[in-house]
């Protein structure tokens, strides 16, 4: 087959040229690693000071790091931690870091352990919706985009109508969203936010 009629811009054409950006963008995501290992660290200290039964349910340094080239297209991240993935359990903290678009940190819920931590939730509506978290408002563990499709600010929703997303929802996801400018600064609202979602959950 010929490639006669593919056409390249001059911008495609010079980054093709360009090994820089591939080890600039290889050298970022080191750094991302780098800078996740330090969050779990900070995560697990929370945990310990906040909830330490917590730990006979995980190990406290149970955590994992993934990484992928193609989440809608862009490179992402994920540190899990902690992560309680079960068939039909889940109980998890996850940190994403999406290329070109933003930090999120979710809480993720379903099964025994949404209902186990569902009164719990209910109740933290003032301060969930006063701290700019967001709620899932689909039934689908594989979509992070926290497009207004998929998610609602919870200062959005009444305390009722905030209620009745909880109740209903077989998977939840609580959500903040922080900008990628300044990440490696993250570390102090990313723990208060963190310390948060467990108190949310009910430790």
């Amino acid at each position: 087959m010929s490639g006669a009629k593919i056409q390249f811009s001059d911008k495609e054409r010079e980054l093709m040229t360009n090994a820089d950006w591939i080890l600039t963008k290889n050298g970022i995501l080191q750094k991302m690693a780098l800078v996740f290992t330090d969050w779990q660290a900070l995560y697990s200290a929370r945990i310990a000071r906040q909830a330490p039964t917590f730990f006979t349910t995980i190990q406290p340094f149970s955590y994992k790091i993934s990484r992928g080239e193609n989440y809608k297209g862009l490179p992402w991240m994920v540190l899990d931690y902690p992560r309680l993935f079960g068939q039909t359990d889940t109980f998890a903290i996850r940190t994403l870091f999406w290329w070109g678009r933003y930090v999120t940190l979710t809480l993720q819920l379903a099964g025994t352990w949404k209902e186990r931590c569902e009164e719990s939730l209910c109740l933290s509506y003032p301060v969930l919706a006063r701290e700019e978290f967001r709620i899932s408002t689909i039934d689908d563990a594989w979509i992070h985009d926290q497009d207004p499709a998929f998610t609602t600010e919870i200062n959005n929703l009444t305390s009722e109508a905030y209620t009745h997303e909880i109740r209903k929802r077989s998977f939840l996801k609580i959500s903040k969203i922080y900008p990628l400018e300044g990440v490696e600064k993250l570390d102090l609202r990313i723990q208060a936010d963190f310390e948060q979602l467990l108190k949310a959950a009910g430790y």
